[in-house]
């Protein structure tokens, strides 16, 4: 996540501490260039994330979950209840609960549980890490 919001920043690399002298040259010389330069590790990080997001992108269309579906099931994962999630969607209550029921039988789970498992596992939710200065 600490890449990712690097990138977002506008960063051009990412080297280790622990980089050789050479590679940290390597890295300066290709950022001067405008190029984009990421350690070994990081590369490594950066295609997992690709895959993760290409997972939950394929999660997302095999269980036809909308945008709002998406947005109901992380505020669940995040302890929010119907009223609380109503609110911040500007909808009822009771559209919730009936959200709620209808993303259970899409992903054919019985429970709020089930849900936050079936989001977890793919990549759905994860607990954003917060930074302080």
């Amino acid at each position: 996540s600490y890449i990712t919001e690097m990138m977002d920043a506008g960063a051009s690399g990412y080297v280790l501490k622990s980089a050789s002298k050479s590679e940290i040259l390597e890295a300066i010389q290709s950022v001067a260039q405008n190029k984009q330069y990421f350690c070994k590790i990081t590369s490594q990080s950066i295609a997992q994330l690709i895959r993760r997001k290409n997972k939950n992108s394929r999660t997302q269309l095999s269980y036809d979950l909308s945008e709002t579906d998406i947005k109901i099931i992380r505020l669940l994962c995040d302890e929010y209840s119907s009223e609380s999630i109503g609110r911040l969607l500007f909808l009822s209550k009771r559209t919730i609960d009936g959200a709620r029921l209808r993303i259970q039988i899409k992903l054919k789970v019985n429970t709020t549980a089930g849900i936050v498992k079936f989001a977890i596992e793919n990549g759905i939710y994860r607990k954003e890490r917060k930074f302080s200065s």
